[in-house]
């Protein structure tokens, strides 16, 4: 099959993804809470509150594309046990 190092690209990056994942994720949580407290204290924190607001919303994206990378290798993994172990 032609297939193989794609497999195997997407398998050996899993612990990268999910790391990558979880950070982004709380860093997205961290610039939505500075985001909210620059908007109620109508205060700029270096940014404006919605500048925060926005990257949070880009560090949310950037989590939700490692999660996908994530998921499809831990399914790539799931199908290759699930066939071996049907042989």
């Amino acid at each position: 099959m032609g297939y193989e190092k794609e497999r195997e690209h997407v398998t050996s990056g899993l612990s990268g993804h999910g790391w990558t994942c979880r950070i982004c994720w709380f860093i997205g949580i961290i610039f939505a809470v500075v985001g909210v407290i620059a908007g109620f204290a109508d205060i700029s924190l270096g940014l404006g509150a919605i500048n925060w607001l926005l990257l949070s919303i880009a560090a949310f994206a950037s989590a939700t594309v490692n999660c996908i990378a994530f998921a499809a290798g831990l399914n790539i993994c799931a199908i290759e046990a699930k066939s071996e172990k049907e042989k």
